[in-house]
C-alpha cells in the first residue's frame, strides 16, 4: 500500500485565502444602493441553522404543493398535509424563522384546500412545535410587540421601491412576472406562489423581526419559493 502525506496548512496559507476571500469591493451590500445580501455569505455561513431549516421547509412546502396536482386523490391530501405537518414540527428547534414561513404558507395554501388537510397539519405539527415555542417564548429576552412594526421598505428601500428592487433583483423580479403571467389557469402555480408574492409583500410592508436586516429570512425563501 501507498500512504500519501498531505503538507498541513500553514498560516501564511489560510492568510491568503481570507484576502482573496475579503478582496474587492463588496457586491452584495454597497453605498450604491445595493443592499441585498447574498445568501451564501450572509445566511448560509455565519447562520448555519438555516442550513438545517430550508431542507425541512422546503419538503414540507412540496408536500402540501403535491397535494394540488391535478390527479392527485382527494383521500391523499390530508396524508400529504400531516407528513408536512410532521416535518415542519421539528422547524422551531432548528430555524424558528423557517417555521414562520412554513406557517404562513400554509395558511395561505388551507385557503385553497379543504378543512381535512389543514386538520390534519395542525395534527402533525402542533404536538412537538407548540411546547417548543411557548419554552422559546418565555426563554425570550426580546419583547413580543418588538417583533411585529410597520416600516415600508426594506433597508432603505422605502423611498424608490420599484427602483431599489430593480436594482437589487434585476430581472428576477420581472422574469416572475412573466411566469405568472404565463401560467395562468394553472391552479397548482397559482397555489405555489400565492404565499411567497403575499411574504414579499409583507417583508416590504413591515419589520418582521427585531432589526429591519433580519426581514432577509424571509424575503430569501420567498426569492427561492
Amino acid at each position: 500500500k501507498r500512504y500519501v502525506r498531505y503538507r498541513p496548512l500553514q498560516p501564511t496559507d489560510a492568510e491568503t485565502f481570507a484576502r482573496w476571500w475579503t478582496a474587492g469591493p463588496d457586491l452584495t451590500i454597497n453605498e450604491g444602493g445595493v443592499r441585498y445580501a447574498n445568501f451564501v455569505t450572509t445566511l448560509f455561513i455565519p447562520q448555519r441553522s438555516i442550513l438545517f431549516g430550508w431542507p425541512l421547509l422546503f419538503f414540507a412546502l412540496a408536500l402540501l404543493v403535491e397535494s394540488f396536482k391535478k390527479g392527485a386523490a382527494d383521500s391523499s391530501s390530508p396524508r400529504l398535509w400531516l407528513r408536512a405537518g410532521l416535518i415542519g414540527s421539528l422547524l422551531p428547534l432548528v430555524h424558528s424563522h423557517s417555521f414562520a414561513v412554513l406557517a404562513f404558507c400554509a395558511v395561505v395554501m388551507a385557503a385553497r384546500g379543504d378543512r381535512s388537510a389543514s386538520l390534519a397539519f395542525l395534527r402533525g405539527v402542533l404536538p412537538l412545535a407548540l411546547p417548543a415555542i411557548l419554552f422559546m417564548a418565555a426563554r425570550n429576552s426580546l419583547s413580543p410587540a418588538s417583533f411585529l412594526a410597520w416600516q415600508p421598505g426594506f433597508d432603505g428601500g422605502g423611498a424608490h421601491p420599484i427602483k431599489y428592487w430593480l436594482m437589487n433583483a434585476g430581472l428576477f423580479l420581472p422574469l416572475v412576472a412573466a411566469g405568472l403571467a404565463s401560467a395562468r389557469g394553472s391552479s397548482v402555480r397559482a397555489s405555489f406562489a400565492a404565499p411567497f408574492i403575499a411574504l414579499f409583500a409583507l417583508a416590504n410592508l413591515f419589520r418582521l423581526s427585531p432589526w429591519i436586516w433580519d426581514n432577509m429570512k424571509f424575503l430569501a425563501p420567498a426569492h427561492a419559493g
